[in-house]
């Protein structure tokens, strides 16, 4: 570092010309400013710094320790290393000393060898300083590009993410509209037939307001057309199928108004991020509506649902969980090379204090030593390009962060995986009391 910038006080000249002198002689500095009272000592100081300050405790008119005190007040005391000098052999002026800021002090009279020493640690403290500034300078600028990378890394992460999610949501949305258009299709088959119906029973009553407007005379040629008439397009067989036909498009308009419904509940869009009491059975049996399409051609479900308590929770969440879950087992399978015949079994079950989720398939399964990485970001298994290995990241994050909940896995290679979580009944998490 630099050499010290050096301001003696003392009030006897001799002190002040051995001191310089012992200082130069040693090229400790050739900075060395001098004045012989408090009073100059404070003038001198609010124009100048100064590295150290050599004063003496005994002067006139202000003492040692009143500029030590009046430095404290102004709350410079803190830029300054001070070495006090003192005749008097009371311990209570040393205390005091050091209680007001001074660094060091050296008893008079005092050996060369002692000031070298004194002023030596002082360079030697500042210089610690100076590198422990320049350290928590290079930590601090260390510590805002890591808040930087930081930042960007939770930017990407939450891109990503948004990104899976969208995905799941492309999928669900192509299930949906494949199970919407089923229902939808006859129903718009029945409107056709409906409507020729409507036009024959049209002709039927033109016909017969025909008759009621013909004299007697002319009325049984019309009725014999009518006759006709109804045979040719089997009127029997039309009221028959009038009936089956508002039969089915009762039901396909019921199963469109469940998959909506289903959908509506499965996402609680309005509530996705709020806490409110969810059933997990009627969650899960939402979520197998929703996605009949992605499961109906590929396994069967077995559910057996046997909680019954329900629980405060981010419903739309789990719900997306268990749609992850269901995703993860049905894409399990169908990479079965084998073809098996797939099998899903949900279960739910409930003691005092949790309720307990499972889903197990019969896929390919998981390598033992992936386990323990399944919850960490981008792990999957499947082909570049067709997943991001965020769905069990987010899972544990819904599971564990929000619900204070516990999520694991069980597999074996080539036979199952089985993931398990639990929900608490009660937590305190995020200031909710779950009851």
């Amino acid at each position: 570092m630099d050499k010290l910038k050096i301001l003696i006080v003392d009030d006897s000249k001799l002190i002040v010309e051995y001191s310089k002198k012992i200082i130069l002689d040693n090229n400790l500095t050739d900075h060395i400013d001098y004045v012989s009272s408090g009073l100059e000592a404070l003038k001198i100081l609010e124009n100048q710094e100064y590295d150290l300050i050599l004063l003496d405790v005994v002067m006139p008119e202000m003492t040692g320790l009143e500029v030590l005190e009046i430095l404290n007040s102004r709350g410079d005391i803190r830029s300054y290393s001070i070495i006090v000098f003192t005749s008097s052999d009371d311990n209570e002026i040393i205390k005091k000393s050091f209680d007001l800021g001074a660094r060091d002090f050296i008893k008079k009279p005092f050996r060369e060898t002692e000031l070298i020493s004194r002023i030596k640690n002082i360079i030697n403290g500042e210089k610690l300083k100076k590198e422990l500034k320049e350290k928590i300078w290079d930590i601090e600028n260390k510590n805002k590009e890591l808040i930087s990378l930081n930042k960007k890394l939770n930017d990407a992460q939450t891109q990503i993410i948004q990104k899976e999610k969208m995905a799941g949501v492309g999928n669900l949305a192509a299930g949906i509209a494949h199970e919407i258009n089923n229902p939808l299709g006859f129903v718009s088959s029945n409107i056709e037939v409906l409507s020729d119906y409507y036009n024959i029973f049209g002709n039927i009553m033109n016909m017969i307001r025909s008759i009621r407007a013909k004299d007697n005379s002319d009325k049984n040629d019309i009725w014999e057309e009518l006759d006709s008439y109804m045979d040719r397009v089997n009127i029997d067989f039309i009221k028959s199928d009038i009936k089956e036909l508002f039969l089915d498009t009762s039901e396909g308009i019921d199963r469109i108004i469940a998959i909506i419904n289903a959908l509506r509940t499965f996402s609680s869009v309005d509530t996705i991020e709020n806490y409110y009491s969810y059933d997990i059975n009627d969650g899960i049996n939402k979520t197998l509506i929703v996605s009949t399409n992605m499961h109906s051609r590929v396994a069967k479900i077995n559910a057996v649902l046997n909680a019954k308590s329900e629980v405060m929770a981010m419903g739309g969440l789990i719900n997306q969980v268990i749609l992850s879950l269901l995703s993860n087992s049905i894409e399990s399978i169908k990479a079965c090379s084998d073809k098996r015949s797939g099998l899903i079994d949900i279960n739910t079950e409930e003691d005092n204090f949790n309720i307990y989720f499972s889903i197990k398939d019969n896929g390919g399964g998981i390598n033992k030593d992936n386990i323990p990485s399944v919850f960490n970001p981008f792990y999957t298994t499947k082909e570049i390009g067709e997943g991001v290995g965020f769905g069990l990241t987010i899972a544990y994050d819904v599971i564990v962060n929000k619900h204070d909940g516990k999520i694991w896995i069980d597999s074996e290679e080539d036979v199952f995986t089985k993931v398990s979580f639990v929900l608490p009944k009660e937590s305190n998490k995020d200031g909710h009391n779950f009851k």
